[in-house]
């Protein structure tokens, strides 16, 4: 699986598709072997073969997006968008995740109501965001388990979270881009309508209409 010609492909097909606005791909360079090994290992984690073959070999980072501007995708697939983040900006955006979760540790006390504070004491320090969206919302890597299933994390889960704070998106990475990939990237406004044990239900009804143009 060569993930910058799948969404080369997908965009393709968009922008063939009457009623929909699709923004140029932007990519970047493909990053320097030594600087994408002392980034794995600043962060101690090993990144998947799919991805470390985008790094090193199509582009640090990608992403495009997409809206719609009629009903052709049906109420709930009005817009997409696929941003994978370079290693570099990985690391700014786990220090930064980290940092807050210090400085939550410092008064751990006064938060022990909180039920958005406790998932993010529970969750962040183990997660590595791999795909940001345009609000802050992520999809990361959770790496207590094994494979490094990727959850949600949600930006705004300090307002009366958790919300949709720690959806199980899927199993491991390259499940989760196969199928996103087979619905256009689509981004739901709500995750639970589609959510089940082990991930996203990306066979649900909801998303028929652009997997017939995908």
């Amino acid at each position: 699986m060569r993930i910058k010609e799948e969404i080369y492909h997908v965009y393709q097909k968009l922008k063939e598709t009457p009623n929909i606005d699709v923004e140029e791909i932007a990519l970047s360079e493909p990053m320097d072997v030594d600087d994408f090994d002392q980034i794995e290992g600043k962060l101690n984690f090993i990144f998947p073969d799919t991805l470390k073959n985008l790094y090193l070999n199509e582009a640090a980072s990608i992403s495009m997006i997409w809206n719609a501007t009629g009903e052709g995708f049906g109420e709930y697939c009005k817009y997409g968008e696929i941003n994978l983040i370079s290693p570099a900006e990985i690391v700014r955006m786990v220090e930064d995740i980290r940092f807050e979760v210090k400085e939550f540790l410092k008064n751990k006390q006064d938060y022990e109501e909180n039920e958005a504070v406790k998932a993010i004491l529970d969750d962040w320090i183990y997660w590595i965001p791999v795909i940001k969206f345009r609000n802050g919302d992520a999809f990361c890597f959770d790496t207590r388990q094994p494979g490094y299933p990727v959850f949600f994390l949600e930006h705004d889960v300090m307002d009366g979270g958790p919300n949709l704070h720690g959806i199980k998106i899927a199993t491991d990475f390259d499940k989760l881009f196969k199928n996103w990939c087979n619905v256009g990237f689509v981004d739901i406004y709500d995750w639970y309508e589609v959510s089940m044990e082990n991930g996203v239900d990306f066979d649900n009804k909801i998303f028929c209409l652009i997997k017939k143009i995908l």
